[in-house]
């Protein structure tokens, strides 16, 4: 008796085994682009979303639903309904969702085909800068910026004077930590094309200070000033330059830019509480 249902136990846990990784919900919705996906409906139904994720430059990234299905005992997928003649179509940046692709196996028992028509409607065209600037601002803002990189370097060759190209790829380099690509992009980039774009400066700053060259983040800070008539939030520049002195513990130009601080945010502003906590630190 003992050793029969050591068999049916056997085999049920090669089933379950079977059937739970016919779908492998490990991917973020950027990485399954251009693909057949399922999304769990929540763990408690056994019901799962096919659709198409895709990107649309005016909506960003969208999950294009087509129809539900459950998986059997046997692994076969059953479409919940017939395909819908409508679809729907939501816009996706959650990056904790995760998603799983389609085995191609599995085409048949869903009634889908390897997707060929559905893109002749998409008005993405990766061979434009600009719609290549939009994906890669969307992977920027959800913290994608090693996957946008490559995109907007394509955008660069394309068009270099190209609108948001500058900020977003400046943007991206310094989100992975590659400062002196951002210092070559920006400082020719400032002088060429956006003398008066005062995030790129921001973002020279901040690269700038990272890479040790203060005096180089100073001297750009107040060519910003000088060049840009209307400028946001100039108080997370100066606070990156007060940090970085801070870094060095070089007390006076931290007193300096603390100050210039200041005169741009209010006493209660993070940047000021912050300040105040390393001014403790330098002077104990």
């Amino acid at each position: 008796m003992k050793k029969i249902i050591a068999v049916v136990l056997f085999f049920f846990s090669l089933h379950f085994y079977a059937q739970e990784n016919s779908l492998k919900f490990d991917k973020k919705f950027f990485e399954c682009e251009n693909q057949w996906v399922a999304l769990k409906m929540n763990d408690k139904d056994p019901t799962y979303m096919l659709g198409v994720i895709y990107f649309d430059p005016y909506k960003g990234y969208v999950f294009n639903t087509m129809n539900d299905f459950k998986i059997d005992e046997s692994n076969i997928f059953i479409p919940t309904e017939e395909q819908n003649s409508t679809n729907i179509i939501n816009v996706v940046s959650n990056v904790n969702l995760r998603f799983s692709t389609i085995p191609e196996a599995k085409y048949k028992e869903l009634n889908i085909d390897k997707l060929n028509e559905i893109f002749n409607t998409i008005r993405y065209d990766e061979n434009d800068a600009d719609d290549l600037i939009k994906k890669g601002y969307h992977l920027n803002h959800v913290g994608a910026s090693e996957v946008a990189i490559p995109i907007l370097e394509k955008a660069e060759k394309i068009n270099p004077k190209a609108n948001g190209l500058l900020f977003e790829l400046g943007y991206a380099y310094n989100a992975t930590k590659q400062y002196k690509k951002t210092i070559t992009l920006l400082h020719i980039g400032i002088s060429k094309f956006e003398r008066n774009n005062w995030l790129l400066y921001k973002e020279l700053i901040f690269a700038l200070v990272f890479e040790k060259q203060l005096d180089n983040a100073e001297e750009t800070f107040k060519n910003g000033l000088k060049n840009v008539k209307n400028k946001t939030n100039v108080a997370e520049s100066s606070y990156n330059i007060a940090y970085g002195y801070f870094t060095e513990k070089n007390k006076k130009k931290f007193e300096e830019w603390f100050s210039i601080t200041s005169q741009h945010s209010n006493n209660e502003s993070q940047y000021i509480k912050n300040l105040e906590l390393m001014k403790k630190e330098l002077n104990r």
